[in-house]
């Protein structure tokens, strides 16, 4: 499945955001310690991460400044490759944020939770709109929010609070959650 580029747009589009705007592409030269150097000096720094088979080429063509891969392997999707540039073995202190399609659904995932606890499922799956929360203890350290059912600002202070489950229940009506551990 080849993902449509309009996501892509009108997601650079709404952050306004400046260059680099790099794509990560098995297409891509290999990423450098120069880079990291360079990305790291810059200002801002967007990514933009593909899943499963590609995105369209006017990605590349048209949006993306560059075009970088991590190496000669293959992975399901760009996220893994962009914590894996990024360095992220700990969570850092501002919410790291995603957007991308997945089955025709726009998914923001904001936080970082590789070693999380459990997973509760928040609103109706059976929707159209709802979430996931990863959590550690009892506190949320990501936030998978199918559709916009919480607004990716407000799911990212909620993830950077720290807050609990039962806070966000409070905050989000219809945010009960059911649970299943890991």
């Amino acid at each position: 499945m080849v993902m449509k580029p309009q996501p892509f747009f009108e997601a650079v589009e709404s952050l306004d955001t400046k260059p680099p705007i790099v794509l990560l592409s098995p297409r891509g030269r290999i990423f450098a310690h120069a880079d990291a150097e360079r990305f790291a000096g810059g200002e801002e720094l967007t990514l933009l991460c593909g899943h499963y088979k590609d995105i369209d080429q006017r990605v590349a063509d048209h949006l993306a400044t560059e075009e970088i891969s991590l190496g000669d392997f293959v992975l399901s999707g760009g996220e893994a490759a962009a914590l894996g540039m990024l360095g992220l073995d700990a969570p850092p202190s501002r919410a790291p944020w995603v957007y991308t399609e997945f089955a025709g659904q726009l998914v923001d995932i904001v936080g970082w939770a590789p070693d999380r606890d459990e997973e509760r499922i928040l609103g109706d799956p059976r929707t159209d709109s709802f979430a996931v929360a990863y959590l550690r203890g009892d506190r949320v350290a990501q936030l998978a929010v199918v559709n916009g059912w919480l607004p990716a600002e407000q799911a990212r202070a909620f993830v950077e609070s720290r807050a609990t489950v039962g806070e966000l229940a409070r905050l989000v009506p219809g945010a009960r959650g059911r649970g299943a551990a890991n």
